[in-house]
């Protein structure tokens, strides 16, 4: 299995641990592991590409990938915005 599709597959089974409540971090450092392995797999996607167009296959690779990316992102971004909500009150 290439590297990226590792990545991919972590990123994916945190995401489930988290939406499942089976994680024992909090949810912004959860989130932030989650968007690291979708960081990591992109990022191998393109060294493996080394320079050569995307395919349809990297395309739609990528364009998955950044669906739970920006979930991700939007989620670590909620629970921050929330744990400063909680400090300022």
């Amino acid at each position: 299995m290439a590297q990226h599709h590792k990545h991919y597959e972590n990123a994916m089974a945190l995401r489930s641990r988290i939406l499942s409540g089976q994680t024992n971090e909090t949810p912004v450092m959860a989130w932030a592991a989650v968007c690291r392995e979708c960081a990591n797999a992109d990022r191998a996607l393109r060294a493996s590409l080394d320079g050569q167009p995307c395919g349809r296959l990297e395309l739609n690779f990528l364009n998955n990938l950044g669906a739970i990316w920006w979930f991700a992102k939007a989620q670590r971004e909620y629970h921050a915005n929330m744990n400063m909500a909680k400090v300022a009150a």
